[in-house]
């Protein structure tokens, strides 16, 4: 790359998956935005498989490639020593076990161009590459869990405040997403475990005024394993999502902020709304009702302080 300066940096954290990641690396390799506007940092967050390998083929193949191995184990850490190593302008993030389409980071570069200072948060949209065929009842909605097909809109442009991003697509002004210190270490997943705070600084970033923006034609592919396409594995992560939402509250109570709390949580009322739940049986309205009722039944345990371990 010489002395030149990139545009943008791919950060792609990687943990224990390098046969998902030959495929991403292979797709960013690949990419129809000339090599000098861009480049790829690989943060390999503890792995002990053949990660390390992998990864030193492609710097070998690409001179726009780096590699950082972090040893503390935590997305959230990883991202932030992404973020660390990062000088570019833009700073977009994808999953190793996603592949990027072939002008992904020529549509991020392009858009950022026509967008105010004070939109600072890009996504895209993410379609699904299944492991099994896809279930009747798994609606559009549920992909959403499984960060797949946000569906906001077919038209580009800003984000409304019920809507939100995955970090499996998205590209920040990386002065921002810095000045705001990254991603809480303290939220973030370590390893399988389902809580995740991945979007509790984007909640501080638009609280003061900053926008985001939505493109539903900068796409990746993002790999659903067929172990996710299941009712059980739907509500565990429902569970979750509702004691993500209760430890980031009193996050806000710990850093000094006024702290969100959920009101009026609906929960189960008798015995056999709380069996139905559970019921393999469900339509595929009952399963979203479901999900809802879970998330907030985690939500209510959490701020009990009835949920011990992550």
């Amino acid at each position: 790359m010489g002395n030149m300066q990139p545009k943008l940096t791919v950060i792609l954290c990687t943990h224990n998956r390098h046969a998902f990641l030959e495929k991403c690396l292979t797709s960013l390799a690949n990419q129809s935005c000339p090599a000098e506007h861009f480049d790829v940092l690989i943060v390999d967050n503890a792995s002990s498989d053949a990660t390390p390998n992998v990864a030193t083929k492609y710097l070998s193949e690409n001179s726009n490639f780096r590699y950082h191995m972090e040893a503390k184990l935590g997305l959230a850490r990883a991202r932030n020593a992404g973020l660390e190593r990062t000088t570019a302008p833009l700073a977009a993030f994808t999953d190793d076990d996603a592949i990027p389409a072939r002008d992904w980071v020529e549509r991020m570069l392009a858009r950022f161009e026509t967008l105010p200072e004070d939109i600072v948060l890009l996504a895209g949209e993410i379609e699904p590459d299944w492991e099994t065929q896809r279930p009747d009842w798994l609606t559009d909605n549920l992909l959403r869990p499984m960060s797949a097909r946000l569906g906001w809109d077919t038209i580009a442009r800003p984000l409304r405040g019920h809507e939100w991003v995955c970090e499996v697509n998205c590209c920040y002004r990386t002065e921002i997403i810095k000045r705001y210190g990254g991603f809480p270490e303290a939220l973030g997943r370590k390893g399988d475990l389902l809580l995740s705070g991945e979007n509790y600084v984007n909640d501080q970033i638009f609280a003061d005024g900053y926008r985001s923006f939505f493109d539903p034609e900068i796409l990746v592919k993002h790999f659903i394993p067929a172990d996710r396409v299941t009712k059980t594995w739907l509500m565990r992560r429902s569970f979750w999502q509702g004691v993500t939402a209760s430890v980031c509250a009193k996050y806000d109570l710990d850093e000094g902020r006024k702290a969100e709390y959920w009101q009026n949580v609906q929960l189960p009322a008798t015995a056999e709304d709380w069996w139905s739940i559970l019921d393999a049986s469900n339509s595929s309205a009952s399963v979203e009702e479901g999900c809802g009722l879970i998330t907030n039944i985690g939500y209510m345990l959490g701020i009990r302080n009835m949920i011990i371990g992550r």
